[in-house]
């Protein structure tokens, strides 16, 4: 009932846009284009039942299709696209786009109501723990958050008889996430209303140690103590909250750590075939990682030296160049298979050391186990062959990365770091060329560590 008393507002507060009036009046207050071929869009993102592939799919600029039953589908906006020639999406010279007042009820459809007297607009985002309540005045760039002031880039505007206010700062402010593509002129607009945490208290990630909470949405990441303090053992008490959660997005956080505390993928999906029960679909998946991450491998790009960084240490490995040690390091990651480590120990004498490490998959929610650690000894005559090809191949003078100008789907990722008097290097690269210099580095430490690896 108190969703279809929003929507009656909405209807009765915000005419329909082909009623309006749009003759212009003698003076804009904002100077204002019109934005060619404007429009909400919406991203489909599928997210295949068996779990080994995320994808996006290209963004619709018209009608969309359903997609296959067979995959759960992530929407990042669940309304239809947005066009309206009468009353279009305007844009200043800053970029700033605004829109129609009496529009809104086209683009957001979540629980939304609100009122208009004179000039001050109130919009009212109805939430799982609490309403937000958003104010606006015309000609004011000052926007009211449940009392607190907040400034905007622009201040709404009369064309004609029609009131335009900037789209991104009101939906920002009711708790919506947005995004604005200048390329192609378009604006995503989606609203999660709740988060559902699940993780593992067992260190054995047994079934018995799965908790649950639920809480709505915000834009910050939740602090871990106000979570864990939420969180049950039965995801019935979860399940029986669903009937307060307000139009909108489902969000699911599993949480984990490096080692141990996994969710079973078993479970993982129990929980969303329950939430698509549910709701009829699932938002995108936000794993979070709730151990602290050092940095060992640095230099590839934030989010590379993080998921390089941790998968070298589930595979029980810490920094190279802090050591000082002669060692040279590879770390070779097939797209969803086992990550593998194998690391050379330069004894004084000029023997080495050949360490190995195994994990049963990539590190996540799930699964990155370390299921094997050995080592062997190498003669010097074969820490020689090493050190010769790295001379030849004129190690340290290979960059850090290649820009083959495309971008490689799946693959291998291989990380090659080196230390030596003091001195450091780290060359990373997705499948090189067979026969490469970076390849035959690879290729060598295989060979010497003698087992069955197929490179790629």
């Amino acid at each position: 009932m108190k969703s279809l008393i929003y929507l009656l507002v909405i209807v009765l507060l915000f005419a329909s846009c082909a009623g309006e009036n749009t003759e212009p009046a003698d003076e804009v207050v904002s100077p204002v284009t019109e934005i060619g071929e404007p429009s909400w869009q919406q991203i489909y993102s599928d997210y295949f039942a068996d779990g080994l592939y995320q994808g996006v799919h290209d963004i619709q600029t018209a009608e969309h299709t359903a997609a296959d039953r067979g995959m759960f589908i992530n929407i990042g906006s669940d309304m239809p696209p947005y066009r309206n020639d009468r009353n279009p999406p305007l844009t200043d010279d800053d970029g700033t786009v605004f829109v129609a007042l009496s529009c809104v009820g086209s683009i957001f459809r979540y629980g939304l109501g609100g009122e208009v007297d004179g000039e001050v607009v109130t919009f009212i985002q109805q939430g799982f723990e609490y309403d937000v309540e958003v104010k606006i005045e015309a000609g004011s760039n000052i926007l009211y958050r449940n009392g607190t002031a907040l400034t905007m880039d622009a201040a709404p505007f009369h064309k004609g008889r029609t009131l335009y206010f900037p789209i991104a700062a009101v939906a920002d402010a009711l708790g919506h996430y947005t995004w604005f593509n200048e390329r192609t002129n378009e604006l995503q607009i989606s609203y999660t209303a709740v988060e559902i945490y699940v993780w593992n208290e067992n260190r054995d990630s047994s079934a018995e140690g799965l908790r649950y909470a639920i809480f709505q949405c915000r834009d910050n990441e939740r602090d871990l103590s106000e979570v864990f303090a939420g969180g049950v053992s039965d995801f019935d008490e979860i399940e029986k909250q669903f009937d307060r959660v307000p139009p909108g997005l489902i969000g699911l956080t599993p949480l984990y750590r490096i080692a141990g505390h996994k969710i079973q993928y078993e479970d993982a999906q129990a929980i969303e075939y329950r939430l698509i029960d549910s709701f009829g679909y699932v938002v995108g998946v936000r794993r979070r990682l709730i151990d602290e991450l050092p940095l060992i491998i640095q230099g590839t790009g934030g989010f590379s030296d993080e998921w390089f960084s941790m998968q070298l240490l589930a595979l029980g490995e810490s920094g190279l160049k802090e050591t000082g040690s002669h060692t040279y390091r590879f770390m070779y990651l097939r797209e969803n298979r086992q990550p593998m480590m194998l690391r050379i120990e330069v004894m004084p004498d000029g023997s080495g050391v050949l360490h190995f490490a195994l994990c049963d998959g990539e590190i996540n929610d799930w699964g990155g186990e370390l299921i094997e650690v050995t080592q062997k000894s190498l003669s010097t005559t074969q820490v020689n062959e090493f050190l010769e090809l790295l001379e030849a191949v004129g190690f340290r003078e290979i960059p850090l990365s290649e820009d083959t100008g495309y971008y490689m789907l799946g693959g291998a990722w291989w990380v090659i770091e080196g230390v030596r008097d003091g001195g450091y290097h780290l060359i990373e690269r997705q499948s090189p060329e067979e026969g490469s210099d970076v390849y035959r580095i690879g290729e060598l430490f295989v060979e010497l560590w003698g087992g069955d690896i197929n490179l790629y």
